[in-house]
């Protein structure tokens, strides 16, 4: 064998070895002599080892990286606020758990975006009523539910309902005003002054515990680290909003949903509430004319002053009469309250131009009451009473719901944690918590890792899809009859009423011997792989403007990968990235709620202004700009970023790059911007790096 294939032959072999993670020694004795391949292999070998010399472990590395940002950054960061959900309440509890479970002490269930609970709810009410129906020798299993949620106003309010949940069963407690005022918060717009009252009292015994970082209720855990965001919430509801979110404005908004999405003609998808309690004639009219759900007779209190109101009005509507409308109207303006707990006050002052955001009253009094409480319909109410109203419907819901947690609370706990579900899902995967799940009362480690049931609501429809839910989801999910991973279409249940009812539906289109459809059949012969995709000629094209953001993330998680690098160019070492924050002048754009941002770091010294759109400079391909200042541009004059977070509250950037690209920008007078990635067009006006306030934190 000559010496170049020799050496060809040895070059091989020490590439696969590092791929591989072989040793280094072995790699330098098997380089036989100088050349551009023993220069790379070097450099790749010096790279490893100054990565290793740092030291750390993988599960601290790991938990620097979870800092990082996972999804597009939005410049408007407060989440939305979805207080009510759409979706039909599901048991997440099926009977054929208890084959796959005979050896589990604990069946663990995770709900993601739990929103107003309802699927926890009926998770609770099913395994109690089958528990019930049980021997005693045989009711030993323990609960463990894992709620998560990103907005702290959805855990704030969920623990309201959970704490008068907690009060309905209390000894020397009058159970009537609180199951009332709980029907009245999870459903309705506006809320009678008994209810009010009794919600403040609420707030101010969860602020209490929490303030002096205690678990206000038993069966419920609540990361002291999230007390603060959860109380700030609490307190913006312990006052009536300002007019914008008043009684009269919320019953005007409620009236304008109602003439505009038709309630009352069935337009929402599957919310005819025509349809939905019809024997409840009176809550109909009285929710059409006047925008709300009267109280149950059952509670008198609720009902004081209002009711003589009604009776004259149901009396004598067939005389006209608008004077008694307009009494009504002014009775409820002047004396019910808004539902403060469908308004997250504190988030809508972080809205696009500091304005509040329009008002959202479109969920349906009836539609959230048949899609909790549907599945109870035919039994009867506790006191062996018909169910007149849709408040009658709720209130004998909660009833039953407190009597199941009564029975369970002692062998059940809520687990709340705040945070995004992938992100929350892989810190549980490899134990990454910043601080301990459990409480110290609970044994170390003794919280589930993995669950038997894993419902994601609506999130995947978001955030990447089923590539998502298999990512971090499956990792965690147990496997056995009756264990599952699932998730919510919200724009589907409304249409169809079952995964049969849909297939059938679509195999009845095909029976009927019509379509309408925007496809057609080939119109060709499809032969080809080109007869389908367009297939274009091999061509090099620059990289440029994203490897100092690549190789940056390439290097910090190098130490997960299976494999070794071969780059032309050294990737940083560990202390050679670092996390860097500045606060830009403050600026008013649109859609900042939109995930379409990036950060551009342009060199205007050497070529001035930016083009507005960016798009041809960045492409090196056919549609690209291609001049010579083009091409000399996108390896010189330009770094494009989509890592960064964003923080509407402090109007901060904070991105992650190699400490030698950004010291260089700074000498040679970059400007930093934001850009659009959807437009491409520019966002802001950009800040000299050298001028802004950029802190910087190393790495790791």
């Amino acid at each position: 064998m000559n010496r170049d294939a020799c050496q060809m032959t040895t070059v091989r072999f020490d590439r696969l070895s590092l791929r591989s993670h072989a040793s280094f020694q072995y790699i330098q004795n098997n380089l036989l002599s100088p050349g551009q391949d023993r220069d790379l292999l070097q450099g790749a070998v010096a790279n490893l080892k100054a990565f290793q010399s740092h030291g750390l472990d993988v599960r601290a590395l790991r938990a620097q990286i979870l800092h990082l940002p996972r999804y597009r950054p939005h410049i408007q960061d407060e989440p939305d606020y979805f207080p009510v959900g759409h979706d039909k309440a599901e048991s997440q509890y099926r009977i054929t758990l208890e084959e796959s479970t005979k050896n589990d002490q604990t069946l663990a269930f995770m709900f993601c975006g739990i929103g107003d609970a309802r699927n926890l709810f009926q998770t609770i009410l099913k395994f109690s009523l089958v528990e019930f129906s049980k021997p005693k020798r045989e009711k030993k299993k323990q609960l463990h539910f894992t709620v998560l949620d990103l907005n702290p106003a959805i855990i704030a309010r969920d623990l309201i309902f959970f704490s008068l949940l907690d009060e309905i069963t209390e000894p020397n407690k009058q159970a009537r005003p609180i199951v009332t005022t709980l029907s009245f918060l999870y459903s309705t717009h506006i809320i009678p002054p008994s209810a009010w009252n009794e919600l403040q009292k609420t707030i101010r015994k969860l602020i209490n515990a929490l303030e002096q970082g205690e678990q206000p209720i038993s069966w419920v855990h609540l990361p002291p680290t999230n007390n603060a965001a959860v109380c700030r919430v609490l307190h913006s509801w312990q006052q009536e909003p300002a007019e914008w979110y008043s009684t009269e404005s919320i019953r005007r908004e409620v009236t304008r949903e109602i003439a505009e999405q038709g309630f009352n003609q069935g337009m929402m998808p599957g919310g005819d509430i025509g349809r939905r309690y019809p024997e409840c004639k009176m809550d109909h009219e009285l929710f059409n004319t006047f925008s709300f759900i009267p109280p149950s007779t059952k509670d008198p209190s609720a009902c004081q002053g209002l009711r003589q109101h009604l009776e004259g009005y149901m009396a004598n509507k067939s005389k006209g009469m608008p004077e008694l409308k307009c009494t009504i109207s002014q009775f409820l303006n002047e004396h019910w309250k808004p539902n403060v707990t469908l308004i997250h006050i504190d988030g809508e002052t972080q809205q696009e131009y500091d304005t509040p955001e329009e008002l959202d009253m479109s969920s349906s009094p009836f539609d959230v009451t048949a899609d909790l409480a549907g599945e109870i319909n035919s039994i009867p109410y506790i006191d062996g009473t018909p169910k007149r109203s849709v408040m009658d419907h709720r209130d004998h819901y909660f009833y039953m719901l407190a009597g199941s947690i009564q029975t369970l609370k002692k062998k059940m706990m809520v687990e709340i944690i705040f945070g995004e579900m992938a992100d929350v899902m892989e810190r549980i995967r490899y134990d990454s918590f910043e601080s301990p799940r459990e409480p110290p009362t609970a044994e170390a480690g003794s919280w589930p890792k993995d669950y038997h049931v894993i419902h994601l609501s609506n999130i995947p429809d978001y955030v990447g899809g089923a590539l998502t839910s298999f990512l971090y989801g499956s990792p965690l999910l147990k496997h056995g009859p009756g264990t599952g991973l699932t998730s919510c279409v919200l724009r589907n249940p409304s249409e169809w009423r079952s995964m049969d009812q849909f297939l059938a539906e679509y195999l009845l289109i095909i029976c009927s011997g019509e379509i309408a459809t925007t496809a057609r059949a080939p119109r060709a012969p499809v032969l080809k792989a080109s007869d389908v995709d367009e297939a274009h000629t091999a061509r090099t094209m620059s990289m440029a403007p994203w490897v100092a953001e690549f190789t940056t993330l390439v290097a910090v998680w190098q130490a997960f990968l299976p494999f070794g690098l071969l780059t032309k160019t050294p990737l940083p070492a560990l202390d050679g990235v670092a996390k860097y924050t500045f606060n830009p002048p403050k600026f008013h754009a649109r859609d900042l709620h939109v995930p379409h941002f990036m950060l551009v770091f342009w060199n205007q010294k050497g070529f001035g202004q930016p083009p507005r759109n960016l798009r041809p400079i960045l492409l090196d391909d056919e549609t690209g700009e291609s001049s010579g200042r083009a091409k000399k541009i996108r390896t010189e004059a330009v770094h494009a970023l989509t890592t960064f977070n964003w923080s509407t509250r402090l109007n901060t950037a904070t991105f992650w790059l190699r400490v030698d690209v950004v010291n260089r920008m700074i000498r040679e007078d970059w400007m930093v911007f934001i850009w659009r990635t959807d437009t491409w067009d520019k966002l802001t006006d950009g800040w000299l790096l050298s001028k802004i306030s950029l802190t910087k934190t190393q790495w790791p």
